[in-house]
């Protein structure tokens, strides 16, 4: 049946009549020491690895925070340098001291800038990677055709990726990113085994279309819907949401962070000469720019992510009988991790007064991450941190909305019970104790 234009009442229509219906090999920080001169062994041990007090004098604004080059190993040292080259399972650095080359699998983050906030982005295109709800692309010039989307990305240059890979589009034309998503989320359309097809009715309503895409050009998308191939205008499309696959995608080997605010998981990266070439699973990338990237984060064999494992007992306490319950990969307000403009794919979401317990059975050697204030509370919140093991207290900290996340490293050798406590801080009230503890992990001998 050939293709014919309908309408956007006749979408609205169509909906009513429907039923209105997202490896590495194991090595060591003792073995990155061992290969370091001697000056920049003594850097990177310099780093606190106990505790803060609580007193502590205040951070540097996140908002204005350095963007200098560094290299954080999966124990979470940092030392500053520049990333001359990443190939053969290595990167190598010039630091103040000395060249040093660094096994990949010790490595857990090469900052190169910062990041920017995708959330404030108009115009274009934001794609979402499946089984990934952080993994969002900015880009534009988009087209899908043959199951495969082909897009011009900052990022990564000219970007074809199947669509088994993605879980939906956000067009958000003259609105911000996080207001369509916030709209799109106020639909609580329920991702299914068909795709949906998302068009604005010109009056700001939005209107979700089950069926089946079948392409998107420059100033159409085709779709079948109740057995009829249609065709509606480009220019109301909002968002598409990809029919959900049983198979989920392989773990990527890390994610490429774009200074835009992109996030994308990568199959593999390499650097040299200044030229940076990325692959991903069921993705092509080609012009992909060093300039534009903000950090590469690694995944290592040898960390376990915290908020992967359960709590053996959690206690949990608000004033006047408001609770915020401790979320996985998202902060206490439901929303994505965002410390200093930065989103994270892995970390816990804390509000005061909080206690999680976890059994270790002495399995790691250390615990590693960031704690700050979630961006959300807007400059709000005043919390203290305590992070304790075997009732030995490890850390603690003060974290204060509006300032720069703050490392955390302690040594878990033989450690059995691992407990997070997150309690009020000097003002003795909880609004905006939003805390996050992002990219924390457990890290094995």
């Amino acid at each position: 049946m050939g293709l014919r234009t309908i309408s956007l009442a006749v979408v609205a229509m169509g909906l009513a009549l429907a039923g209105a219906q997202q490896a590495a090999p194991a090595g060591g920080a003792a073995s990155a020491a061992a290969t370091a001169p001697a000056p920049v062994i003594a850097a990177m041990q310099s780093q606190p690895a106990g505790t803060q007090p609580a007193s502590a004098p205040a951070s540097q604004p996140a908002a204005t925070r350095p963007a200098s080059p560094a290299f954080i190993t999966i124990d979470g040292k940092e030392v500053a340098g520049k990333c001359l080259s990443i190939a053969d399972g290595k990167a190598t650095f010039q630091t103040q001291q000395s060249e040093l080359s660094l096994p990949l699998a010790q490595l857990w983050v090469i900052r190169l800038g910062v990041c920017g906030e995708l959330a404030n982005r108009t115009g274009g295109a934001v794609i979402c990677f499946d089984q990934m709800p952080s993994c969002q692309l900015w880009a534009s010039g988009l087209t899908i055709d043959n199951g495969k989307l082909s897009c011009q990305s900052d990022l990564l240059g000219k970007t074809v990726i199947d669509l088994a890979q993605l879980s939906a589009v956000y067009l958000p034309s003259g609105q911000k990113l996080s207001a369509l998503q916030a709209k799109y989320r106020e639909l609580n359309v329920k991702r299914s085994t068909t795709d949906t097809i998302t068009l604005d009715d010109k009056k700001g309503n939005l209107l979700p279309l089950p069926g089946v895409l079948k392409g998107l050009s420059a100033d159409k998308v085709a779709l079948q819907f109740e057995g009829d191939e249609r065709q509606a205008e480009r220019a109301g499309l909002r968002v598409l949401e990809f029919a959900a696959l049983p198979d989920k995608p392989s773990p990527p080997q890390g994610y490429l962070v774009g200074i835009d605010g992109s996030i994308v998981p990568f199959a593999s990266v390499s650097l040299a000469d200044g030229q940076l070439a990325v692959t991903g699973q069921g993705a092509s990338y080609e012009g992909a720019k060093i300039e534009s990237v903000a950090e590469i984060r690694f995944v290592s064999t040898r960390t376990v992510n915290l908020s992967d494992s359960k709590p053996a007992a959690v206690e949990q306490s608000g004033m006047f009988d408001l609770v915020f319950p401790y979320r996985t990969d998202q902060s206490a307000a439901g929303t994505p991790l965002r410390l200093g403009g930065m989103i994270y794919s892995h970390g816990l979401g804390l509000h005061s007064r909080c206690r999680l317990s976890y059994n270790l059975d002495g399995k790691y050697v250390a615990l590693a991450g960031l704690a700050g204030i979630d961006d959300i509370a807007a400059g709000k919140g005043n919390a203290e941190l305590r992070i304790i093991g075997d009732e030995r207290e490890l850390a603690h900290m003060a974290l204060i909305g509006g300032e720069q996340p703050l490392p955390i490293r302690c040594d878990l050798t033989g450690v059995k019970e691992l407990v997070i406590l997150v309690d009020f801080g000097l003002d003795h009230v909880d609004v905006g104790d939003h805390v996050d503890l992002v990219d924390m992990r457990l890290i094995k001998p």
